[in-house]
């Protein structure tokens, strides 16, 4: 249960943070993606579907 992890740049690095350790804002943008993402796949046939599947956030898609 500690992960899907987000990532974060800092100073050029990236950082992983565990679910425990996002703020609020952080939690409604991850939510908001996935329902706009589960819309999306509502929306498209099964040819575009096997094709963009494997987008990992809305903005790919």
């Amino acid at each position: 249960m500690d992960g899907p992890f987000i990532s974060l740049k800092q100073e050029e690095l990236l950082v992983l943070k565990s679910k425990k350790e996002w703020n609020e804002k952080e939690r409604i943008s991850i939510q908001l993606n996935v329902k706009i993402m589960h819309t999306l796949f509502c929306a498209l046939g099964p040819d575009k579907y096997n094709r963009e599947s494997s987008c990992s956030n809305a903005k790919e898609i």
